[in-house]
């Protein structure tokens, strides 16, 4: 794996766990944040609707207000006479004010007139007893002791809520002893419930606490209610939350349960937020992604690719190349600076080792006590080592590279071209017959190693040869020795001076100088 490849995937590492952790965010802060929204908004939407029950109890009172504040009225509540009931208390008066009750009675509880309106069939009928229950002597309804006392509330009837309100019977100029008192009453019923839903526009309903026909989920909010006694939220169906709380009846008691239904529309936009957030999250981290991985590719990447083929450059198979140069005081140019020590320390070792290996080289070939030697491609010596030049007849490696007269086969240039044809790079020609011209216009047979030295071309510069046998190295002629002794010392004895002449018998004569000097091992 690459290095490019690896901060890569760290970047996407890294930038995957911070997308994940503000996914995170956004789902616990946003989305509680919403919820918390929500339910405020289910609240405030219940508040809403229990002020519009109590503002249609006011609308109530006032309306009880101004019929017992009436001079006929106040008169009808002592008389009870049927002209007012015929002329006033009509069908059309129950749709307008709205109500299914309108109940007289005088200040000693007797109830003067009781007429209840059925909006369904629009038909007014008698009393009913379950609203006498409410008409004793401390109820609420009839204790009025001022012409501006009011009373207006909510009293649970086994036929339903129902809204009452009550005001003291006075005339018109209000300047006379109160006379009794007028309730009117609404049901609670569903065309209320329609009429008051258009109102706060929000649909609610009010259930009765412990009736006995309450379904299954109401009797649970009912147990739930009485344990927290706050109000409740809970989600119902797909889009809606319901919110359900008490209503408290006239005697101050929770005698209801209001139930409203309020759309999740907070947070249906909350949840939009929290998409579009998490898409923008996403969005800025693949950018970020990229970018980041360009901007290190150009600004990081390439100088490391750069350091790597330039340090390709400096070290190709062994062999020591430039220096690396590359700018700029950051990492990259650092190690390129390190580079260059170490080249240069190598470099120089180099150097020293091949100082030491030529020198080994040289002693190893001068040394060496096998002939060694170089040949150009005429057959011309041009280098050997002592053993070599001692076995032509040589004092010395320079007198027998001064002599340049030293050749392979002199006189047989077609056997030494064959020979030389037969050389080829990489092959060496082992124990091959060859002969020397030497010292003293002799010839020296050897039997030879031979290996070729080639130009890339494949043309023979050089032939490097090593001696396996040959002849004993070759000695002087007596003549020759003894020109030479005269010339170092002029009384010397002359060989051809027969009087100063030393016999030697012949048994003195070692083995080894017969076989130095035999002719057969001489060729003229």
């Amino acid at each position: 794996m690459t290095l490019r490849l690896k901060a890569f995937l760290l970047i996407v590492l890294v930038l995957s766990a911070l997308a994940a952790v503000l996914y995170k965010g956004a789902d616990t802060v946003l989305s509680s944040s919403f919820s918390r929204l929500e339910q405020k908004e289910a609240q405030e939407s219940l508040l809403r609707v229990k002020n519009i029950i109590q503002g249609d109890l006011v609308v109530l009172g006032s309306q009880v207000g101004d019929w017992a504040s009436w001079d006929d009225a106040y008169d009808f509540v002592a008389n009870g006479n049927q002209q007012f009931i015929n002329k006033n208390i009509l069908t059309a008066s129950f749709v307008e004010i709205k109500t299914n009750l309108i109940l007289f009675v005088n200040n000693s509880g007797s109830i003067v007139y009781e007429g209840w309106f059925d909006r369904k069939t629009n038909q007014i009928s008698g009393g009913k007893v379950s609203m006498h229950r409410h008409l004793g002597p401390e109820s609420r309804l009839l204790n009025l002791s001022y012409p501006s006392s009011s009373v207006t509330g909510i009293i649970n009837l086994p036929e339903g809520p129902f809204m009452v309100a009550a005001r003291p019977i006075v005339t018109t100029k209000r300047d006379a002893p109160i006379r009794g008192t007028l309730i009117m009453g609404r049901f609670i019923d569903n065309l209320e419930i329609d009429r008051l839903a258009k109102d706060a526009r929000l649909l609610f309903n009010v259930y009765r606490v412990g009736d006995p026909y309450l379904t299954p989920e109401l009797a649970a909010v009912q147990s739930d209610l009485a344990v927290k006694g706050a109000p409740l939220v809970k989600i119902t169906g797909e889009h809606d939350l319901a919110v359900y709380d008490y209503l408290n009846d006239l005697y101050g008691k929770p005698s209801f349960i209001v139930k409203v239904i309020v759309p999740r529309q907070v947070m249906a936009e909350g949840e939009k937020a929290v998409g579009s957030y998490k898409l923008v999250i996403g969005v800025a981290v693949a950018v970020s992604v990229l970018l980041l991985g360009l901007l290190m590719s150009l600004f990081c990447f390439s100088r490391v690719l750069t350091l790597e083929k330039k340090s390709v450059l400096a070290w190709n198979r062994g062999e020591l190349g430039d220096d690396l140069h590359l700018s700029s005081d950051d990492e990259c140019g650092r190690i390129a600076a390190t580079i260059n020590e170490m080249l240069k320390s190598l470099r120089l070792f180099h150097q020293e080792a091949g100082n030491q290996d030529k020198e080994l080289y040289r002693r190893f070939f001068e040394d060496a006590p096998g002939g060694f030697y170089v040949i150009d491609a005429d057959g011309m010596l041009v280098k050997c080592n002592a053993a070599f030049a001692r076995a032509l007849g040589f004092d010395t490696v320079d007198a027998a590279i001064s002599a340049k007269n030293i050749q392979l086969f002199p006189d047989d240039a077609d056997r030494r071209s064959s020979l030389f044809a037969s050389l080829s790079p990489g092959k060496q020609l082992v124990g091959k017959e060859v002969d020397f011209s030497c010292r003293f216009d002799k010839r020296l047979p050897t039997v030879q190693n031979l290996a070729g030295i080639f130009t890339p071309d494949g043309r023979l510069l050089q032939i490097e040869g090593s001696l396996l046998s040959s002849s004993d190295p070759v000695d002087p002629p007596r003549e020759e020795v003894a020109e030479v002794a005269a010339a170092e010392d002029p009384d010397s004895l002359d060989l051809n001076d027969s009087e100063n002449a030393v016999l030697v018998e012949p048994e003195e004569i070692s083995e080894s100088e017969e076989t130095a000097e035999s002719p057969d091992n001489l060729k003229p």
